[in-house]
Formats: C-alpha cells, structure tokens, sequence
C-alpha cells in the first residue's frame, strides 16, 4: 500500500503482479515505462484524486486487468475516505468546542479512539503488504524470499548498505524466521562499521594524518578487500611514505657523493609516481648520471653491463635537462661520453669474442669487425690498434688451425705468445701445443724423426705450463717416447713412456682389469729388456690403454675447433679424434655430440 505520507511504498509500485510476470508474482516492466504511468505516480505523491482518475482511466483502457493499477484505485479510494472522515471530523470538533468542558474532554476521547481503530483497521485490512503476503501460496513465497535474499546479497556485495538494509526488513516482513536472516543481517551491520571506518579513514586523510588512515585502510584491507577502494588508498598512501622515505635518502647520498645511490633512489620513486616533482630531483639526478658515467669510464677494465648502464644513464640525463641551458656545457661533455662509451663498448664486446673458450671463427672475425669500429672512433689510438692487430693475428691463426696449415698456424700462435703469453684467456697456448703435436706426428710418420722430437718437445713444454690438464702430459711425453723410439733410442723411449705414467696416475684411472694388467707386464718387460721388441710392446699397450679413459659427452656447435674442447674438458684434439673417428679435423663440421676422454 502506499504509505501516508504520500510517497509509493517500494513494495507496491515494484513488486505488484501483472500480465507476463514469472512465477514469483512480479508485473513485468511493460506498463512501469509507460509516461502516464510515470506521471500517475508523480501525481499520487502530490495527492491530486482527480488527475490521478484520469490517468487510471486512460491506463486502464490499455492495460484492463493489471492488478497493479486495481491496487492503485483502491488505495485512492481509501485515501479519499480518509481525507473525507477528516474533514467531518475537524467540523465536529469545532462544535463541540462550544460544549462543556467535560464534553469535550468526552469527545476528544473518543476521537483518540476511532483514530486508534482506523489505524488498527489500516494496518490490518488496507495494508497492500500485508494483504499480498497474505494472499501469497508457501511456494510464492519461498520464492520471493529467495529473490530478496539475493537481492540483499548483491547490494551486500556492491558495498550499498541502505538498499541491502532495506531488502532485509522486507525478508523480515515476509518471515522474520527465514534461515539466511542472521547471517544477511550480520553482514549488513559489517558493512554499516566499514562504512563509518572508512568515512573516519577519509577524514584522517583530510586532516593530514596519513598513519591513522593507513591504520584503518588496513582494517579494512583486513575484513574485506574488495570494499570500496581501500587497497588503492593502502597503496597510495604507502607509496606516499615510501617517495618521501626515498627522497630523504637521495639528498642523503648526494651530500655523500654516492652517485649510484642516488640514482636508485630517484628512479624507484619516479616507478611509483611518474609525475614526481622535487625541488632537487632534476640537479641532483642529472649530477649523479654525469658523475656515474664518468666513474664507468675511467675504471680500468668496466664490463659490458657496466657500459650498457652508462649508455643508458647518457639517454636519461640528455632526456632530463633536454632544454635547459643551464646544462649547455654538460650536455657537450655528455656527447663527447656517449663517443668513449661506444668506443669501450666495441672493445669489451670484442675481447668477450676473443676470450671465450668456445671461440669460433665467425665469432673473433666479429671481434676484428668491433675493434675496427673502435679505432673508427679514435683514430690514431695506439691501444686499440694494438688490439686490433693481435686479432687479425688470432683470426688468421685460427683459419690455418682449422684448415690443419700447421706451419702458418704455429707462425701466428707464436707471434701471438709473444705479444701475450695468455692471449685469449689461454686458447692460443692450447692451440699451440696441438699444432706442434700434429705437425711433430706428421713428421715422425714422414721419416723427419729430429724435427717431429724438436716440434714434440716444444709440445711438452707447453703441457708442462697446464698443470690441470693430466692428459695433454701424458700424451705429450708418449710421444717423444714415440720419437726417441723411431731414432732407436729404446732406453730413453721406455723411460719416457713410464714417466707419462707416473706423473699422469694414468694406471689408477683405467678400470679395465685385462688392459691394466697387459700395460703392467708389458711396462716391466720393457724397463727390464730395454730392446725393440719390449718397447714396442709397451707403446702398444699403452695405446690399448688410451681407449680405457672415462669420457664427457660434449656437445659442440658447428666451426668449434677441438683445441676449445681440450681446454675446456681437459682432453687432447689427438684423444677425441681417435675415441670419435673423427680423422683429419680440427674443428666440428655441425653441431653434433662428441665424447671427450680426460685423466681425473
């Protein structure tokens, strides 16, 4: 029904059945669009009866059995009623104001009586709650039950805690008994506290006081993270605090003239507000950019990383005062930076090519092509073309390395030695002691027994100068055994072969009972005959022996000499290539997997 105070009751106006509504009684929304329907409602608020008839009238005529336009007529009816009982009511009273006193005393009494009765008789008959409830089947009103629960639900989700109240004295209208009420109810006073938490979290924030506000953003993080905007606000207001903390620690490390420092503090205070300003951010920020370029620069030996955040650190000064003329000069020392930096950054990039074990053709010619570009950028500089050189020389020594040219190979590689004895953190040595094996071999299979011992001994000094690598000694020292051997010198050649053992613990590596033990007899024979024969015996055991090793399985990529895999493994080209059959190579073909044999 519609309430006295001539506004619709909710319950009335939305929940009335009509033509099309489902089962749980509810007009469709045909007739509430309808414009005479909108200002029939307007006109009821504003109690004017005959305006109201009218527009029933005309509604009526499209919609001639809609409950909700009956319900409305009747309570105009009722409301008619009641205005007409008043005003009789009012005339009365003024005659009986010419009675007695105790008359009117009477009258008044009875006046409180009847009007007692006509609201017991509005709540109990004329109500439009009551008399639909009351008109509803068990099963209507289950399910109206259940659409204001859900309902309530959703307005309890959305944080709109009037309407949520609102539906739940409908619930309680309907059965005050109704399971979910408790917890509904128990909800809706949660939302009621979290929204005067949060109108008191708003006013701390107001006032200035960002602890207390954080304090109860939290709390109310802590009850329901989804109300509201409480976790963008715990987040700003962190992020505020945080941007201040960072602040007072930038002007702190620039007093101290820690330029990194500085330059961490600012930047992760501009992540958090892009839009920062500070009276000293621009000054000190571009300070610490310049004096922290200038520090990479003159270190001795800056890596790559380091260069590629001095490079960056140039953008971002440049971006920072782009305008400014107070920078002027700055901005001309940053040019001339940007020129060093790139002059450092070709150099490191190429001795990272160099100085790798897995170095390649391809890549120190790429190392040339940077070092190249370098001196492009100053010209004249005595270093770079130092450098330059030495790696045109490693390049051409590893073309002739891979194309097993020993004698211009080994030309190089000393050439190299000479200029550094640990040039490209110690390939060149390895590469050296396997071009002298090779050419020594080629010799000694060629009759040239002086020159393959003078290349072979040069090959054992070097293996003496790689203290890890046990197999390189070992088979350096077989083979000038293998020399002296060929020159009929069958005492030196045995002595030879059981020093490689010794110093090699090679016998203590072999698990091959049978191989170990055919080395063992022949190896006693031999030290006791001394002769061609016992020798011969013990060279061939000991290359039984050499197929016993334990191996790695390696994978290597295409153009990879096997000289890297020896440094690297600690294996010998001569050893891979016999365990892989892999004769007349000196560097992979393609990307394969090859097994490298080594001594633990």
């Amino acid at each position: 029904m519609l309430s006295d105070n001539n506004e619709p009751n909710p319950e009335s106006v939305m929940d009335q059945s009509g033509p099309g509504d489902t089962a749980a009684g509810f007009s469709g929304s045909s007739l509430k669009e309808e414009p005479a329907y909108l200002e029939l409602m307007v006109r009821y608020q504003n109690a004017e009866w005959a305006e109201c008839e009218n527009l029933l009238g005309e509604l009526s005529i499209k919609y001639p059995d809609d409950p909700v336009l009956a319900e409305i007529r009747e309570e105009i009816r009722v409301k008619q009623i009641f205005q007409s009982d008043d005003a009789t009511y009012e005339k009365e009273k003024k005659k009986q104001n010419r009675k007695s006193f105790s008359l009117s005393l009477l009258v008044i009494a009875a006046g409180i009586l009847l009007g007692l009765v006509a609201v017991i008789l509005y709540l109990t008959v004329f109500n439009p709650v009551n008399r639909e409830n009351s008109g509803l089947s068990q099963t209507e009103k289950t399910q109206k039950l259940q659409v204001y629960e859900e309902q309530t639900r959703n307005f309890l989700r959305v944080g709109n805690t009037e309407m949520a109240l609102s539906t739940i004295e409908k619930i309680k209208e309907l059965d005050p008994y109704y399971a979910p009420l408790v917890e509904l109810s128990r909800q809706a006073d949660q939302l009621k506290e979290m929204d005067l938490l949060y109108s008191n979290a708003i006013a701390s924030l107001a006032n200035g006081n960002k602890a207390e506000a954080l304090e109860i953003f939290r709390k109310l993080v802590g009850m329901n993270p989804s109300y509201k905007d409480v976790k963008f606000q715990v987040e700003q207001i962190e992020h505020a605090a945080r941007i201040d903390e960072l602040l007072g620690l930038a002007d702190s490390a620039y007093s101290d003239m820690r330029w990194a420092d500085v330059i961490a503090a600012y930047e992760e205070a501009m992540v958090l507000n892009p839009n920062l300003e500070s009276e000293n951010l621009e000054v000190q920020l571009f300070t610490s950019y310049y004096q922290k370029i200038r520090e990479i620069l003159s270190s001795e030996n800056p890596t790559i990383t380091d260069i590629d955040t001095a490079e960056a650190y140039y953008y971002k000064a440049v971006a920072l005062v782009a305008q400014d003329k107070a920078f002027t000069q700055e901005r001309r020392d940053l040019q001339q930076f940007l020129v060093s930096l790139l002059n450092l950054k070709y150099r490191q990039i190429a001795r990272a090519f160099i100085d790798s074990s897995f170095a390649t053709e391809d890549s120190i010619s790429k190392a040339v092509d940077y070092l190249r570009k370098a001196l492009s950028l100053s010209p004249g500089d005595a270093r770079i073309s130092s450098e330059l050189d030495k790696a045109q020389t490693y390049l051409l020594a590893m073309q002739k390395f891979d194309r097993m040219e020993w004698d211009a190979a080994i030309t190089n590689l000393e050439k190299l030695s000479r200029f550094q004895s640990n040039y490209a953190n110690g390939m060149v040595k390895y590469m050296l002691y396997e071009a002298y094996s090779a050419r020594g071999i080629r010799f000694l299979n060629a009759g040239y027994f002086l020159d393959a011992r003078n290349d072979l001994e040069k090959a054992e000094i070097i293996a003496w100068e790689v203290p890890d690598n046990k197999l390189q000694r070992f088979e350096a020292q077989v083979n000038v055994g293998l020399a002296l051997g060929k020159m009929y010198d069958y005492t030196n050649a045995v002595k030879y072969f059981s020093m490689a053992l010794d110093s090699a613990g090679l016998e203590g590596s072999v698990t091959d009972a049978n191989k170990l033990v055919a080395l063992q007899s022949a190896r006693v024979n031999a030290e006791a005959l001394m002769d061609y024969n016992s020798y011969e015996a013990y060279a061939l055991a000991i290359s039984e022996i050499l197929s016993a090793l334990p191996y790695r399985e390696v994978n290597i990529a295409k153009g990879q000499n096997l000289a890297s895999i020896s440094l690297v493994y600690s294996s010998t080209a001569h050893t891979i290539r016999a365990l892989n059959d892999m004769p007349d190579l000196a560097s992979s073909k393609s990307d394969t997997t090859i097994l490298a044999p080594y001594i633990p």
